[in-house]
């Protein structure tokens, strides 16, 4: 609500969309790769997300920037573990 508030609509649009580039980079992660870390570290991010998301209902945690920079670091880091055999 705070970015589409301060960025406007297409700023609101633009985080949506990658959220969602990067909720499915990691659900493919989690379906398609046979290493069990990779796994893990997606589910790890996926998990991150959620709680996040939930969080933000209540509080306003990624208005912080050090919880935002912590989140793009690890759900970052998630989907480019994959990347590395292709």
């Amino acid at each position: 609500m705070g970015l589409l508030v301060t960025g406007g609509l297409v700023a609101a649009l633009l985080a949506l969309l990658g959220l969602g580039a990067a909720v499915h980079r990691l659900w493919r992660i989690l379906k398609e790769e046979h290493r069990t870390a990779t796994r893990a570290a997606s589910l790890a991010a996926l998990g991150a997300l959620a709680s996040v998301l939930l969080h933000e209902f209540f509080d306003y945690g990624l208005v912080l920037p050090a919880n935002s920079v912590a989140l793009a670091a690890v759900v970052g880091a998630a989907c480019g573990v994959g990347l590395r055999g292709r």
